[in-house]
């Protein structure tokens, strides 16, 4: 069985990257269609958007899909 995507582990580069470019969690919002609150759960990564809101996440922050789906580096935590 294929792995399945997700972005849940990539909230952080989508609000640093919305931030870098001055977008507000509201103004974002409203030009992915989805209410605020959900992407501040995005971005925090509580919730995972549909692969459909990645691609207009993607789209109106002018990355790349590949970019919001990679999985973040690993860490080196003990």
């Amino acid at each position: 069985m294929p792995p399945v995507i997700t972005v849940t582990q990539n909230g952080r580069a989508i609000r640093a990257i919305r931030r870098a470019q001055r977008l507000t969690i509201a103004a974002l919002s409203k030009r992915v269609g989805v209410t605020a609150p959900y992407l501040s759960k995005v971005e925090r990564e509580v919730k995972s958007p549909s692969l459909t809101l990645a691609e207009r996440l993607a789209g109106e922050l002018h990355v790349e899909l590949g970019a919001l789906l990679r999985e973040p580096a690993p860490t080196n935590r003990k």
